[in-house]
């Protein structure tokens, strides 16, 4: 027995098992099943094909679909509907794992305004292509959403992302969550677009073992706490991240190359409080450039190296 809950709790079933009954001649894609309760759900044997269908239903609506245990290798394009919340729920992060198909392109895709995406107990993995991104928020003005007990995979390049935040006008939040690969754990799709992409996100309770860590090069906010970053690099500003506020509360860093990482740009304001940095070759490297940070508070953190050579703080340009 692989679990269960009760039938009401899903508009939406995915299941890899429904493509056999379907090649049988034994239902249909989309086909409405009746439960023991009375209630009705469609089920689909891919996660498209459900969020085709949700693209169909009125504004406002609030689909919720649970995703079986198996292996989805597919891109998933949420076109719809505006103004909603669409719940994706699996059967566990690691029982649950979406692949993208499609070179440079995203496994995961919201396309439209107003419309939020909750994520929960999957595992979301970018194809292995130069810029191909995991999680993608594709559309202007989004409602943000939530991460919660995922794992996002960059995959084995070196320039994929896991997280495109995109252009949120509310927060996006995550928490209790794994981002992994090669690659970046949250970046800008195209690495240093002048757009606003970052908005708000709120990074709580998670790791980013992510190689390139958080890459910060547009305007926002970004409040992370309980978190580990065991990258290369933990957090990488960029050129454009002038306009950031960075909050970082009780997080941990250890990261071979640096802890944070300010060598071209830097923060408007931001503060790590109560944080951990252990045996980064640079804890801080705030490297010589000018203009690399406008406001920087270090407040009871712990510094630990392992060799002589270690530095906790590089502040040649301050």
């Amino acid at each position: 027995v692989g679990g269960g809950g009760a039938d009401c709790m899903f508009d939406y079933l995915v299941s890899t098992c429904w493509a056999t009954e379907v090649a049988a001649g034994r239902g249909t894609e989309g086909q409405t099943m009746t439960s023991l309760s009375g209630c009705t759900f469609l089920i689909y044997s891919t996660i498209q094909g459900a969020a085709t269908n949700i693209a169909t239903l009125s504004s406002g609506a609030d689909p919720v679909v649970f995703v079986c245990d198996g292996a989805y290798g597919e891109d998933v394009d949420f076109t719809g509907p505006t103004t909603s919340n669409v719940t994706i729920v699996g059967a566990g992060r690691d029982a649950v794992t979406i692949t993208g198909q499609t070179s440079a392109g995203k496994t995961v895709n919201i396309a439209p305004a107003t419309m939020a995406l909750l994520l929960h107990n999957l595992t979301i993995t970018a194809h292995a292509s130069v810029g191909a991104i995991a999680l993608g928020n594709g559309g202007t003005n989004v409602q943000g959403g939530r991460i919660e007990n995922c794992i996002i995979n960059s995959s084995s390049n070196a320039s994929g992302i896991g997280f495109d935040p995109g252009v949120a006008t509310n927060p996006w939040f995550v928490s209790d969550s794994f981002f992994t690969g090669n690659g970046y754990g949250i970046c800008d799709g195209s690495n240093g677009a002048s757009d606003n992409i970052w908005s708000n996100v709120r990074f709580v309770n998670s790791v980013c073992s992510s190689a390139k860590g958080i890459n910060f090069s547009n305007d926002g906010d970004f409040y992370s706490a309980n978190s580990k970053f065991t990258g290369a690099v933990g957090w990488d500003f960029t050129s454009g991240s002038q306009s950031l506020n960075i909050h970082s509360v009780n997080d941990s860093f250890s990261c071979s190359t640096a802890g944070v990482r300010a060598a071209t740009a830097g923060p408007a304001q931001a503060t790590w409080a109560d944080g951990r940095f252990i045996n980064c070759t640079k804890s801080f490297d705030f490297g010589s450039s000018a203009n690399n940070a406008d406001s920087i508070r270090i407040e009871g953190c712990e510094f630990k190296t392992s060799t002589g050579t270690d530095i906790a703080i590089d502040d040649t340009s301050l």
